[in-house]
């Protein structure tokens, strides 16, 4: 997969921000970039995951409960 070279406007603020860390970490501010999109990437997928796991285990209970409640009326 090759690179595309894109421009974007932000603050100025977080450009000096964006300068200082890529000079700490001696990385291009374009690896920065990509380190921090690829991360909000993989934290969306995690809170999707999660989103997805709490519907599944709410469903689970609302089976479970509703199998409980015809137990109950067959057994009644």
């Amino acid at each position: 997969m090759g690179k595309v070279k894109i421009t974007v406007t932000i603050e100025e603020t977080l450009i000096e921000e964006l300068d200082r860390w890529a000079g700490e970490q001696r990385q291009s501010r374009s690896r920065i970039v990509e380190d921090a999109v690829v991360d909000w990437q993989r934290r969306r997928r995690e809170a999707a995951l999660i989103e997805g796991y709490q519907a599944m285990a709410e469903e689970d209970v609302d089976t479970a409960e509703a199998g409980l409640q015809a137990g109950f009326e067959t057994t009644a």
